[in-house]
């Protein structure tokens, strides 16, 4: 079968579009994991190891995603903030002095081509369009577009229980954004031209600034409040 990224005929590998280390704090204590999403009826059945494709990369282009994967990991897990910022006494964001732009950026590059690339029904959402191969382009030469790229992180404050929001559309400001639910982070992701304005471009991850994650209530997101979600989350407890 005939590797996505290389384009070769190759033997394919089940291979995670979001790691696997995401969710391992995610899974209830039957080790089941959901995933919804905000189509009608999205109820997913259960997936032990999160999602992923057998049919989207050969093993030798999987190891082009190996290094951000663990740098991602290494950030969102092992690296502590180094302050918070407060509004009227309560905590509003986790501020971070120190990180791998280049990195990180790469891991959602990667993270995005394979959404995009992959057939998977939880990724239908996520479609680059001709930003695909720039993409894909970026991830080869390790070298991020930052005029097309954009992104803003989020760590919700509750748990999700063994809930994970598909990868999704989201509207903010006008500007279209891709979300990706990683364990208890959240990822607005936009690639295109358009450049950002006002709190979307304050928020956004630049290279040489410290990174600015906002502090959410998965319980308050738009979609968890849905009537559809609400059925979702009552099949699941049957």
């Amino acid at each position: 079968m005939k590797c996505k990224f290389c384009n070769k005929e190759k033997d394919l590998i089940k291979a995670h579009i979001i790691p696997y280390s995401f969710f391992k704090n995610v899974k209830g204590d039957d080790g089941r994991l959901f995933v919804v999403d905000d189509r009608e009826n999205s109820f997913k059945k259960r997936a032990f190891k999160g999602f992923y494709d057998e049919e989207l990369v050969c093993r030798g282009c999987e190891g082009l995603f190996a290094d951000c994967d663990n740098y991602a990991k290494k950030f969102f897990f092992d690296t502590k903030r180094d302050r918070q910022e407060f509004y009227e006494n309560k905590p509003i964001a986790d501020i971070y002095n120190k990180f791998n732009y280049d990195k990180l950026m790469l891991f959602f590059v990667s993270m995005l081509w394979r959404a995009s690339a992959s057939k998977h029904d939880s990724c239908k959402a996520v479609r680059l369009g001709k930003y695909q191969e720039l993409a894909k382009q970026m991830i080869l030469s390790k070298k991020v577009s930052t005029s097309i790229l954009s992104v803003i992180l989020h760590r919700f404050t509750d748990k999700s229980g063994n809930i994970v929001r598909a990868p999704g559309k989201t509207r903010l400001n006008g500007f279209n954004y891709y979300g990706f639910h990683m364990s208890n982070f959240y990822a607005d992701i936009k690639v295109d031209s358009q450049i950002p304005h006002g709190y979307l471009n304050n928020l956004s991850i630049k290279r040489g600034k410290p990174i600015i994650m906002t502090l959410l209530k998965f319980s308050e997101l738009k979609i968890v409040k849905s009537d559809n979600f609400k059925k979702i989350i009552e099949k699941i407890k049957k």
